[in-house]
């Protein structure tokens, strides 16, 4: 999560969440395993200029 909010950031990018969000996700990626694709998805969601 830290990686991608710092390179959104270095091109002009933010992300927009709240940490139980993002918490949620990693669980639902290291238990559920949730796809790359699911992911990629939820991190755009996040994503705002």
């Amino acid at each position: 999560m830290l990686v991608a909010d710092v390179f959104l950031n270095a091109n002009g990018h933010y992300m927009q969440y709240e940490p139980e969000q993002a918490l949620a996700l990693v669980m639902r990626a290291k238990h559920k395993g949730a796809g790359v694709q699911e992911i990629a998805a939820q991190l755009r969601d996040w994503t705002t200029e």
